[in-house]
């Protein structure tokens, strides 16, 4: 259900579009799209990560938060389009901590 939203706001960006993908739980931040995401974000290879809500990206508060902190480091944006998240504000960034904590309780 998360593919049409994700492939719409792809065709709308201008440059190069990467798809980072796991097909089991984001139970843990330990998993090979994400390892692979992780490695780009390190190398300067990405400017944006787009996800379709935060709990896709995944379910633990302190990986989340850890995740955004190091994204705010790198000085790479995270757009939820679900969520209406854009770390780019102060807000966001509060309801990403918000959505964090909820995943991780959820989960």
């Amino acid at each position: 259900s998360q593919l049409p939203d994700l492939e719409a706001h792809a065709q709308q960006q201008k440059g190069e579009v990467k798809w980072y993908k796991d097909t089991f739980s984001g139970r843990t931040m330990e998993r090979p799209g994400m390892d692979a995401l992780l490695a780009d974000l390190r190398a300067g290879r990405v400017k944006a990560l787009v996800v379709w809500r935060l709990d896709r990206l995944g379910r633990t508060a302190v990986g989340l938060v850890k995740l955004c902190d190091e994204l705010r480091e790198l000085g790479v944006n995270l757009v939820s389009l679900r969520d209406g998240i854009n770390l780019a504000t102060p807000a966001g960034r509060l309801i990403a901590n918000v959505l964090a904590s909820v995943a991780s309780y959820e989960t």
